[in-house]
C-alpha cells in the first residue's frame, strides 16, 4: 500500500509541475458524465463476468446478475485497501449465502484473471499492429469470434464441467477493453489532446493488465505510471501529460467506486441481517 500510495504521490508531483491544466476550465459536462457512465460500464461489464462464470459452479441458490453486480462494485471500492479484503469477503458472502465453496470462488476468480489477461493482450496487440481504424474493427470482430467459440469447449475441457456460457466471457472482456480506452481517450481529451482512439485503447489494454496483476490494490500508482510509459514510447505524448490523463481517469473511477460502492454496500445489508430480524409473514 506504501509503494502505491508513494507512485501515485510522485505521478502527481511529476505531472502537477509539468501538465498544463488550464484546459480543464474549457471542459463541458458531458466530458465528465461520459466518464462516470464508461466507469460504471466497466463495473457492470465486470459484475457480468463474475456472473458468467459463476453460473459453470456449484452456487445454491443461483447468484443473480444484480446482486453478484453489488458484490463486484463493493469489492471495487474494499480492494482499495491493503490485503484485497473484498475478494475475500466475496468469497465469504457466496460461500455463506449461496453455499459456494471458496475454492469454487477463488476458481472462478483464476478464470476471469486468465480470460481477462489472453482477451486484453489479443485487443491491445491488434491495436498495437493494425493502424487503420477499419480494419482495426474488423480484426477485433474476428478475434472475439474465435475466441468466443474457443471458450466454451477449452472451459469445459480445463474445468471438467459444462460451460454452455462460456462465449460471452469473452464478449464481456472485450466490451471492457473497448470501454477502458474509451475512458483514456476521453481523459486526453480533457487535457485537451487530441489522441487517436487507437492509441488510446493500447494504453487501456495496458491499464488493465496492471491492474489485473494486481502488485498494488487496483493497480494504484503502478497503471498511472505504465500508462504514462506506454504513451511515451509510442510518441504519442510525454510521459507527463500522459501521467495527468491517467490522473484524471483514476480520480473519476475512485469516486464512481466510493459512491457507488457505498450505495452496493447498503443494498447488501439484508446479506448479513440475520433471519431472526426478518419480519414475519406468519
Amino acid at each position: 500500500m506504501l509503494l502505491a500510495l508513494g507512485l501515485l504521490a510522485a505521478a502527481a508531483w511529476s505531472a502537477g509541475r509539468q501538465v498544463d491544466w488550464s484546459a480543464l476550465k474549457q471542459i463541458t459536462p458531458s466530458h465528465w458524465l461520459l466518464m462516470i457512465a464508461a466507469v460504471l460500464a466497466n463495473l457492470l461489464l465486470t459484475g457480468a463476468m463474475f456472473w458468467a462464470v459463476t453460473l459453470c459452479f456449484d452456487a445454491k441458490p443461483r447468484v443473480t446478475y444484480w446482486r453478484m453486480t453489488l458484490l463486484i462494485t463493493a469489492s471495487a471500492l474494499l480492494n482499495f485497501l491493503p490485503l484485497r479484503p473484498g475478494l475475500l469477503g466475496r468469497a465469504a458472502v457466496l460461500k455463506a449465502h449461496h453455499q459456494l465453496p471458496v475454492r469454487q470462488s477463488f476458481l472462478s476468480l483464476m478464470v476471469v484473471l486468465v480470460v481477462g489477461t489472453l482477451v486484453t493482450l489479443t485487443i491491445g496487440l491488434l491495436a498495437w499492429l493494425i493502424p487503420h481504424a477499419g480494419w482495426l474493427a474488423m480484426a477485433i470482430g474476428i478475434a472475439t469470434l474465435i475466441l468466443a467459440a474457443l471458450a466454451g469447449p477449452v472451459a469445459t475441457t480445463l474445468l471438467r464441467r459444462p460451460a454452455k456460457h462460456a462465449w460471452c466471457w469473452v464478449v464481456f472482456r472485450v466490451a471492457d477493453a473497448l470501454v477502458a480506452g474509451l475512458r483514456l481517450w476521453i481523459a486526453f481529451a480533457i487535457l485537451g489532446l487530441d489522441l487517436d482512439y487507437r492509441q488510446a485503447l493500447i494504453a487501456g489494454a495496458g491499464g488493465l493488465l496492471i491492474a489485473m496483476i494486481g502488485l498494488t490494490p487496483n493497480g494504484l500508482g503502478l497503471k498511472e505510471w505504465f500508462i504514462a510509459l506506454l504513451m511515451q514510447s509510442l510518441s504519442v505524448t510525454s510521459w507527463e501529460q500522459a501521467l495527468g490523463a491517467s490522473l484524471i481517469d483514476r480520480g473519476v473511477e475512485a469516486l464512481v467506486v466510493v459512491a457507488a460502492g457505498l450505495i452496493a454496500l447498503f443494498c447488501l445489508r439484508s446479506l448479513w441481517k440475520p433471519q431472526s430480524d426478518l419480519p414475519s409473514h406468519a
